[in-house]
C-alpha cells in the first residue's frame, strides 16, 4: 500500500500529458481496493488536476501478465507501477 500514497509524486515524474489514467488493478476479494481508491481519489484532489481512476479486476493470470499486475491492490499512473522498485514479480500469486 506505500504506493498508493506515492501516486502523487509518480503522477509529477510523468511527461504532462492531456490526460492522466490511474488504475488501481485488483483482485476480487482485495480488501484493500477501496482504500487504494480512496488515496487516488485524494491524490487527484491534491493536485488539482483532471485525472480518470478505473478501478480493474485482475480475475487470471493472463490478464495480470497484461496489465503488470504485482499484487492486490496495484496502481500505475498512465501504465506506470507506482512502486515500481518492488521485486514483485507481475502475475497472480499463489
Amino acid at each position: 500500500m506505500g504506493g498508493v500514497e506515492s501516486t502523487i509524486s509518480e503522477v509529477s515524474r510523468v511527461e504532462i500529458a492531456q490526460s492522466v489514467v490511474i488504475k488501481v488493478l485488483h483482485s476480487e476479494e482485495c480488501g484493500n481496493a477501496p482504500h487504494a481508491l480512496k488515496m487516488a481519489e485524494s491524490a487527484v484532489e491534491d493536485l488539482d488536476r483532471d485525472a480518470e481512476i478505473q478501478m480493474v479486476v485482475v480475475s487470471d493470470q493472463a490478464a495480470a501478465v497484461e496489465a503488470g499486475f504485482r499484487g492486490s491492490p496495484t496502481v500505475t499512473v498512465n501504465g506506470v507501477d507506482v512502486e515500481l522498485g518492488t521485486a514483485l514479480e507481475v502475475g497472480m500469486g499463489g
